[in-house]
């Protein structure tokens, strides 16, 4: 007589919780299967996490393990094992506790010119510690605003104690070019000032702008650059190599009048 020996097929388990939504930590899924010894995983976008089985008259309870906090919600997989046989479940993870997120205050762009413009785009949303988005009071999961910043020139941060949330508002172009010569008899020189070069919302013209000097006397031209420095540029010029000449500043198409260089 020859015996033969066959394995009992192990069947899926039958989910019997109402519903396919895992809150976390607090929820437990309910199984009807007659085999034991199952092992359970959910998988979630960014993270496999060990669940914890306990089995009693034909029914596996499956629920997280103690100690672990929120994660990123959204759809997820639920597995079953017990040896070689896997079987997959499709499930939506919760948090069952809110947490209180971090808001984000998000400009664009982070570097404003008066000449151009002074809008600015700000998006807001707040994210917990898992990732989360979470909703704003009554205006959605984001804010989107257009802003018209003050011209003043400064750095200014959307959330004063983020560093990174910092943006700025850089000085526009100067709307004239004073110019003042003056005889220095001690060191028979000519100073030539220029300045102080202010845009039209009353900034200071940026540092390192560069102010050109033109001295013409019969056929002879003579073109000096300079870098602006706390909107002011001084030069000195010799009296005997330049006495006669006119001086005139400009800081691109921007020109002064013309003075002359007399003692």
């Amino acid at each position: 007589m020859t015996w033969a020996c066959s394995q009992v097929p192990i069947e899926k388990p039958v989910l019997v919780s109402k519903s396919e939504i895992v809150s976390i930590p607090a929820d437990t899924l309910s199984f009807n299967t007659s085999h034991s010894e199952w092992e359970a995983m959910l998988y979630t976008h960014i993270q496999p996490l060990k669940m914890r089985t306990h089995q009693a008259n034909g029914r596996l309870m499956v629920f997280l393990l103690p100690g672990q906090g929120g994660i990123l919600e959204g759809p997820a997989r639920l597995e079953l094992a017990t040896g070689n046989r896997h079987f997959y479940y499709p499930v939506t993870v919760r948090n069952s506790v809110v947490k209180t997120g971090s808001m984000k205050d998000y400009r664009s762009p982070k570097t404003v010119n008066p000449d151009s413009a002074l809008a600015q785009q700000r998006i807001v949303h707040i994210i917990d510690p898992a990732r989360n988005l979470l909703e704003l009071p009554g205006k959605g999961y984001f804010l989107e605003q257009e802003l018209t910043l003050d011209p003043t020139v400064a750095v200014y941060r959307a959330n004063a104690d983020k560093p990174l949330t910092a943006y700025y508002v850089e000085p526009g172009s100067c709307v004239n070019v004073p110019v003042q010569a003056g005889y220095k008899k001690g060191n028979n020189s000519f100073e030539v000032v220029v300045g102080p070069l202010i845009d039209r919302h009353g900034n200071t013209v940026a540092d390192g702008t560069l102010v050109t000097l033109t001295l013409r006397s019969g056929g002879k031209v003579w073109h000096l650059e300079e870098n602006l420095q706390n909107g002011l540029v001084s030069r000195t010029l010799p009296a005997q190599k330049f006495i006669g000449f006119d001086v005139q500043a400009n800081v691109q198409d921007r020109f002064s009048k013309t003075l002359k260089l007399s003692i």
